[in-house]
């Protein structure tokens, strides 16, 4: 049986872990948490003593218990089991790979498999993909399969962007793109720019390279301009990775004043923008809402001077499709394209021409087509409902986000506590100290439209009410 000593140890451990407590806050008095937990002070003093003899906190005479430094900490206590942690982003991350149910999981960033491209045009496709396999005995094209860049050039020019076959690269999803680009572009130490929030796999894959992680202030209209020329000029990076439209978490979209500025100050500091775009597919252009993207007024190949080639271009089907589809495609500029092709020969030699024909009949299927205007309604549908349903519980979004994958709502209390609460009770939840390359305390949520339940609504407005 755990003895009440030991529960509050794990109380504070907890909290640390969950970075409700930070290298150096003050945690709270004897007394004060004797009366939160409802057991004595001998009881939280002796759990202070035993933390402080494990290194986990320490104390300072007249002024309290503090919490000791993450490597004091990490040696004192073992680290629970992956997905019990949220110290980086691999916490979050770990819960792609488990079988928490769509229902209880508002914290996912997939659409629930009921809201991906039917079963039987994937078979479809795959069948005449696999008709002929002669292909398969060779490693393909090193830029991948050309069929599959030229459908690609294709439907970039329906949003105005120009770019030829020739300057495209196929990858192992969007997430490897942007890999090959910091590992061809950049050196250890060397600073990249961010959205703040941001993705919150690039601050743990750029952290995980040796780079300087910097976040920009991102705003409804786009980047935060004077602290990004003031960012631009003290840090000097050789990156700004951002998504411009339905932007992850906060489904902003740049606008167009903001984006020729942004290219304007990219130009001046010889910095490169690398633009996630794998939310294009759930933005219904039919809504009449100016937009632009970075890569409309930076065009690919030979057709534009080098000197305003600012933008690397990615693409993917992994949000349309499944996340098993591991299929990215990168427009590059010309004076980039090797050194980025001789990074993905050093990562991944080529990438499964067998995946790239597969994707290719899906998109020639006019299934496709269909599937995602029906996407597109559906999420527009889904999104006015929740904003609804949020709004009972004294919630709303900001006005400019737009319906896509996910709404980002500010709940007004440490999200952090809030997420350790919700695993507690079995819900997933993703906070916004995770989505900041800071790292910093914040009160937002980002919810997944589609699954966030009733059910789980029912349990955040309680536990608001309670925290009131």
């Amino acid at each position: 049986m755990t003895s009440k000593t030991q529960l509050v140890k794990r109380h504070i451990t907890d909290k640390i872990h969950w970075q409700v407590y930070h290298p150096g806050e003050r945690i709270p008095s004897v007394r004060g948490l004797a009366s939160q937990l409802e057991v004595s002070p001998y009881t939280v003093s002796q759990a202070y003593d035993e933390l402080v003899a494990q290194g986990v906190i320490y104390a300072k005479v007249g002024a309290g218990y503090f919490v000791s430094l993450p490597q004091a900490v990490s040696q004192a206590i073992a680290m629970p089991n992956l997905g019990d942690n949220v110290l980086d982003t691999s916490w979050l991350l770990s819960h792609l790979f488990n079988d928490v149910p769509k229902s209880r999981a508002s914290g996912s960033g997939l659409l629930p498999k009921d809201w991906l491209m039917p079963e039987a045009s994937l078979r479809l496709a795959s069948k005449k993909a696999t008709k002929s396999l002669d292909y398969v005995y060779g490693y393909g094209q090193l830029q991948g399969y050309q069929g599959l860049r030229e459908q690609f050039a294709r439907q970039l020019a329906d949003i105005n962007i120009h770019a030829h076959a020739s300057s495209m690269l196929t990858t192992a999803g969007v997430s490897a793109g942007i890999e090959m680009i910091v590992r061809a572009l950049c050196q250890t130490g060397d600073s990249v720019l961010i959205d703040d929030p941001s993705w919150f796999w690039i601050i743990g894959c750029l952290q995980n390279l040796g780079m300087n992680v910097i976040g920009v202030k991102r705003t409804p209209e786009g980047v935060d301009l004077a602290q990004l020329e003031q960012l631009l000029e003290a840090y000097h990076p050789k990156l700004y990775i951002t998504n411009s439209v339905l932007h992850n978490p906060t489904s902003y979209s740049l606008t167009p004043p903001n984006a020729v500025a942004v290219l304007s100050l990219m130009q001046k500091h010889d910095c490169y923008i690398v633009e996630d775009d794998i939310y294009r597919d759930f933005y219904d252009a039919s809504s009449n809402r100016q937009l632009l993207r970075y890569a409309t007024l930076c065009g690919f190949g030979g057709r534009d001077s080098q000197a305003t080639q600012r933008v690397f271009y990615l693409g993917g089907v992994s949000k349309i499709l499944g996340g098993n589809w591991r299929v990215g495609i990168l427009c590059c500029p010309e004076k980039h394209l090797e050194a980025v092709l001789r990074q993905k020969m050093l990562i991944n030699m080529t990438c499964p021409e067998i995946t790239e024909r597969i994707i290719c009949h899906v998109w020639q299927d006019p299934a496709y087509a269909k599937h995602i205007s029906s996407l597109q309604q559906r999420i527009a549908k889904a999104h006015h409902q929740l904003i609804k349903r949020l709004e009972r519980l004294g919630l709303a979004p900001h006005p400019q986000c737009q319906p896509s994958l996910f709404i980002w709502i500010d709940v007004g209390v440490n999200t952090a506590e809030l997420a350790l609460a919700a695993h507690q009770d079995g819900w997933l939840v993703a906070p916004s100290h995770l989505f900041s390359p800071t790292g910093t305390h914040g009160t937002h949520i980002r919810l997944n439209v589609p699954t966030t339940s009733d059910a789980f609504l029912e349990w955040l407005g309680n536990y608001l009410q309670k925290d009131s």
